[in-house]
């Protein structure tokens, strides 16, 4: 089993907010030996400064809630739990809405605009004395991390940010970079080899199995024989994708984003004082300072990741028609083009930039998406589950303020919503709450703008499908 990270102290769990805590019991205890001597309304006054006190903690993460209804809470978070979250505003009681109507929950104390301090695109530069390291899951988390310990069944590392000491089993990790630079992005960004590859400080790249990996270095078997190269030689190192996985999601989940880059998917969320305690999807306990904590996308019976769900049907037709693809095969209309090239710009990019890498819309990140290239059409069955969608749409910040592009949503060849010309650089722009009750399909539609279709790099940011009240 993963190891547990101890909670603080004594590695006992700590107090939930709403049980009488050590703080309140002493004031108490204080107030019996004043009674003796002092008025009734003294005592009350003790007793309403030892709670004031005791809560303080409950009130400093500050945020905005927002419900699959469209609607908005902002205040101090008093709870999230499995059940519900509360929000207490600062003119007004509290407000419960329960965990399976949430499509949200963002700090109003960082901003939506993180500053990587690592690159995750090729593209990206950064000074490898400021680096940290990095550590990439199969399903798009990345952990900053300050250093790591490897184990036999498992690699622990230290979360920068946080300290927090996290046990990956050897299975749920992707990739490995230390002091991550654009060389290493790029080992990455080629086609997954079925072998384990690692990057060298002087750019050499090895592919081969690794049979030892440790603070002193790795072993690796090669076609030429095994080889033993020390840490510090070390860039990066991506594993074999044949013996990667990990855990199916439960119906009920959730992805946070962090202040310092960190991604993580979690299968449950419980805030305890100022702390929010996760179990991830590798089923590793981490708790985490509420302030270290940027967004939570939160998903569930009733709210539907839409990236989760298999596409029916979708078609591709480039600008210059040479040739058409339809569901992942090419139909050529004058053969004048490399096929691997078109359906690579074909395929839609599932949560991530159809360039690769991350999604950013106007320097927003959403952790959950598409990407798509115009013209294209991308179908999903409903089979009349679904009351509302709702997604960001605009230019990934890959095309550099390039590019321009519509949207449209249809169902059953009907237009539902049309987006203006959108450009590079552009903010990401919410179509709000569709209507999609009793529809059999909805088609996700990209098409061209100006200029054909340069740097028309479009995408979907965090796209939901909200089941009616009752269905959960």
């Amino acid at each position: 089993m993963p190891h547990a990270v101890p909670h603080a102290g004594n590695g006992t769990e700590s107090v939930p907010y709403n049980i009488v805590c050590p703080e309140r019991t002493t004031a108490l205890s204080m107030v019996r030996r004043a009674s003796t001597f002092t008025s009734a309304r003294l005592v009350y006054m003790v007793i309403v400064a030892a709670y004031l006190s005791s809560s303080s903690a409950l009130a400093d993460w500050r945020v905005q809630a927002t419900r699959c209804t469209g609607e908005e809470a902002n205040g101090a978070c008093i709870a999230l739990n499995a059940d519900s979250v509360e929000i207490q505003s600062a003119d007004g009681d509290p407000i419960s809405w329960p965990r399976t109507e949430l499509v949200s929950i963002t700090s109003l104390d960082s901003s939506e605009q993180i500053t990587l301090p690592f690159p995750l695109n090729v593209t990206d530069s950064v000074s490898p004395t400021d680096a940290p390291g990095l550590l990439i899951l199969p399903n798009d988390d990345r952990l900053v991390i300050a250093s790591s310990e490897a184990g036999e069944a498992v690699l622990t590392v230290e979360h920068a940010a946080s300290g927090a000491s996290i046990a990956v089993p050897w299975e749920s990790i992707a990739n490995w970079m230390q002091s991550p630079q654009p060389s290493s992005v790029s080992l990455l960004a080629g086609q997954p080899a079925r072998s384990d590859r690692m990057l060298l400080s002087n750019g050499d790249l090895i592919s081969g199995e690794l049979t030892q990996f440790g603070p002193e270095g790795v072993r690796i078997a090669t076609a030429a024989g095994e080889l033993a190269i020390g840490s510090e030689r070390i860039a990066a190192v991506s594993f074999n994708p044949d013996f990667i996985s990990l855990p199916l999601l439960p119906q009920s989940w959730a992805v946070l984003q962090l202040t310092d880059g960190s991604r993580l998917t979690a299968t449950s969320c419980e805030l305890r004082g100022d702390t929010l305690r996760i179990e991830s999807q590798f089923e590793a306990e981490i708790e985490l300072p509420v302030e270290t904590v940027q967004s939570i996308h939160l998903y569930s019976e009733r709210v539907v990741s839409l990236s989760s769900l298999p596409a029916a049907h979708w078609t591709y037709e480039p600008y210059v028609p040479s040739m058409l693809a339809v569901d992942g095969e090419l139909e050529p209309v004058i053969t004048t083009m490399i096929e691997t090239n078109l359906l690579e710009r074909a395929n839609p990019a599932w949560n991530r930039s159809p360039l690769g890498g991350p999604i950013r819309i106007g320097g927003a990140e959403y952790p959950r998406g598409i990407g798509m290239r115009p013209r294209a059409r991308l179908t999903f069955e409903l089979h009349g589950e679904f009351q509302f969608f709702q997604s960001a749409v605009g230019i990934d910040d890959r095309a550099e303020g390039r590019g321009s592009v519509e949207f449209r949503v249809d169902s059953e060849e009907v237009a539902l919503w049309n987006s203006p010309m959108l450009t590079g650089g552009d903010a990401p722009l919410d179509t709000g709450l569709i209507d999609i009750t009793g529809k059999s399909e909805l088609t996700l539609v990209v098409d061209f703008a100006e200029w054909g279709d340069l740097h028309d790099l479009a995408a979907w940011g965090n796209p939901i499908l909200i089941r009616p009240p009752g269905d959960d």
